[in-house]
């Protein structure tokens, strides 16, 4: 199900060129957007959000993610999959330890009405409406459908905030594991047996924290990573939270009392728990880093990837400067 926005090109687009598609409600509020770029040469790394724009992915359908859009000379095609564009961009990594990979970018169904699709390419801009309508077998008043879309928006936020704390401990975590290990390997460079240590105290301190978002690689099976975990462990913050927005987007009815108690549940426990995220990131990684500095030490990396050339500083705030 979808709504198919064809355009013709009369010549191909030239390197910064690109075809801006905008969607709106008919209250002009921007529910979708869509950069339409040229493909990249052969042998050529894909410039970020190009692809052929297929309709959006995401788990258990909920799509909206970072769809992407080719246009080259000729007839061109993209394929609004009628969801609300996400709430924040791609996320790095794909939510390692009991995550949802492609609902980090997750748009809920837009409402019933008439929307306005405007294509815009350089000083020239075109605009159609489309008209989305519901389904038929669906029995929902406009009472039930206002408390769910409250629902949902407020749940989102919240949703995000889990999805990014989770892929950033992930990396933190998956980072200095790999750091840790190095230094043991032979004709490894000597790290100070004190810069160790700490180390290893920051790693037990993470794993601490990681119960919330998914299982401590430390505590999975050592035969096979497909194992069952060696101890029973809450379902992920995150987890919960995307289960929650999925069954509520996917009842034809009001949110119920339980949805709405754990709705208010998460808005308090991931707030807590990504707070400790963050200051592992922005006082214990920080203060190891200053450590790895004056030893001369590669520092450790708070995001996927590995390390770099310049550690993370923070700001007065304490949040972390990139």
């Amino acid at each position: 199900m979808g709504a198919l926005v064809n355009f013709f090109l009369k010549d191909a687009l030239g390197e910064k060129e690109s075809v801006a598609i905008t969607i709106q409600d008919e209250k002009g509020q921007t529910v979708r957007t869509a950069n339409c770029v040229r493909r990249s040469a052969p042998g050529q790394a894909p410039q970020q959000g190009q692809g052929r724009g297929q309709g959006g992915g995401g788990f258990g359908g909920l799509g909206g993610g970072n769809q992407s859009c080719f246009a080259e000379k000729g007839l061109n095609r993209f394929v609004w999959d009628l969801r609300s564009r996400p709430t924040a961009g791609p996320m790095e990594g794909q939510m390692g330890g009991g995550g949802f990979g492609g609902f980090g970018q997750a748009g809920f169904r837009v409402d019933p009405g008439v929307y306005t699709v405007k294509l815009k390419f350089g000083s020239t801009e075109v605009s159609k409406t489309v008209t989305v309508e519901e389904d038929p077998r669906v029995s929902i008043t406009p009472e039930q459908r206002a408390a769910k879309r409250a629902a949902l928006a407020k749940l989102q936020p919240v949703m995000m905030q889990g999805m990014m704390a989770q892929s950033s401990i992930v990396g933190l975590r998956t980072n200095l594991a790999t750091a840790i290990e190095s230094w043991k390997k032979p004709g490894a460079p000597r790290v100070p047996a004190e810069l160790q240590k700490q180390a290893e105290e920051l790693l037990k301190k993470i794993d601490e924290a990681y119960v919330s978002w998914g299982t401590p690689p430390s505590l999975t099976s050592s035969i096979s990573e497909a194992g069952p975990p060696l101890v029973e462990l809450p379902t992920p913050l995150s987890q919960r939270a995307a289960q929650l927005a999925m069954a509520i987007e996917g009842t034809s009815g009001a949110p119920t009392a339980w949805e709405l108690a754990q709705i208010e549940l998460l808005s308090k426990k991931i707030p807590e728990a990504a707070a400790i995220v963050r200051k592992l990131i922005a006082e214990d990684l920080d203060a190891l880093n200053k450590k790895m500095r004056e030893a001369n030490v590669p520092y450790v990396s708070a995001g996927m990837g590995g390390g770099g050339q310049r550690p993370p500083q923070t700001d007065e705030d304490g949040d972390i400067d990139r």
